[in-house]
């Protein structure tokens, strides 16, 4: 596990690279797949993931979340986790509107997220 305290495309190549350093100094079983907290992250991991030779989705399977445009345009495709940031946004304002004014607040907000599978999800078939 990597915790990196931005979010870039860059922190991605970095964690991917420590990730996979850890396995094979410590003797861990390197992971079938990979959920990163953003797109960027997973894009940065898939550019050292084929630096190493590695094939997506074959040898290792990664999921992003955002649904950024740049996830359509890699190749292979990232899958991604679709989230509902402009509600989001909206809700947190409506919600920070009524705690101000002391009225009622909703007893619960929910967002369906929705995965887009795109070509870096699949099954593995080699074990690093």
């Amino acid at each position: 596990m990597y915790f990196s305290p931005t979010s870039l495309f860059n922190d991605g190549c970095i964690g991917f690279s420590s990730m996979r350093g850890r396995s094979q100094t410590h003797m861990i079983k390197f992971p079938t797949a990979i959920f990163a907290t953003n797109d960027m992250l997973a894009l940065g991991a898939m550019r050292i993931m084929m630096e190493k030779g590695l094939q997506i989705p074959q040898d290792v399977s990664i999921i992003g979340s955002d649904n950024i445009d740049f996830a359509a345009l890699s190749n292979p495709s990232l899958t991604t986790v679709l989230t509902e940031k402009e509600k989001m946004g909206q809700d947190a304002v409506h919600i920070l509107n009524r705690l101000i004014q002391k009225l009622e607040l909703p007893m619960k907000v929910e967002y369906e997220p929705k995965l887009i599978i795109g070509g870096t999800t699949g099954p593995v078939s080699s074990r690093l």
